[in-house]
């Protein structure tokens, strides 16, 4: 006789880490989509004035390190950066990684804007595409298992900004860069990618 039980296996877990002058709000729809596929989703934010990269990937590290883990992440723009400087400096207990539109080699927009927002937004300067910025400066290869979605009409980190070496797969969907979280094909792909560690080509909405 198989023993039954009323115990409920625990969902995987999901944290959404948003983007520089963001919200978390703006990772609800994403999130929402995320929880009617089956996992539970807890919302990581920060504020971007007067803090560097390095002190918010600090206070994201000990959110991580609380979990029993492993949990999967999405990244939304310098979330990514925060992330990766994250697990540049602590043994994090992640799965899956999906980076969407994330500025991994830098974003000729903070070039422009970075230095003379410096003393305000420290952050954005880190994330000029010059060779001798923050960012081009992180580990090249994240020790985690990731996937990159970029967009396709994206002016503030073009496509070949968001390769890394060992990325596990790379999609380019339609929209511009901060509508990424918001389309249902993307949740689609975060989902497949999560389950299977690939993209689905022929994604439809969950």
């Amino acid at each position: 006789m198989i023993a039954t039980t009323n115990e409920q296996i625990p969902r995987p877990t999901v944290v959404l880490v948003h983007g520089l002058l963001a919200h978390p709000l703006t990772m609800w729809p994403l999130g929402r989509r995320l929880e009617r596929a089956g996992f539970a989703v807890e919302s990581f934010g920060y504020a971007s004035w007067g803090h560097s990269i390095d002190a918010i990937a600090g206070r994201l590290a000990r959110d991580v390190l609380r979990r029993t883990g492993p949990v999967h992440v999405v990244t939304h723009s310098m979330g990514a950066i925060v992330l990766r400087t994250a697990a540049a400096n602590h043994a994090l207990p992640l799965g899956r990684v999906v980076l969407l539109a994330p500025p991994n080699h830098g974003s000729p927009v903070a070039t422009r804007l970075g230095s003379p927002l410096r003393r305000f937004l420290p952050a954005l300067d880190q994330l000029a595409d010059r060779p001798d910025s923050f960012v081009n400066s992180l580990p090249s290869e994240p020790p985690f298992e990731f996937g990159v979605i970029a967009a396709a009409g994206d002016h503030v980190v073009p496509e070949p900004s968001t390769h890394l070496p060992g990325e596990r797969d790379h999609r380019v969907l339609p929209g511009r860069h901060g509508l990424l979280p918001f389309r249902g094909e993307t949740a689609a792909e975060v989902v497949h990618f999560f389950r299977h560690g690939t993209f689905h080509r022929q994604a439809v909405s969950p």
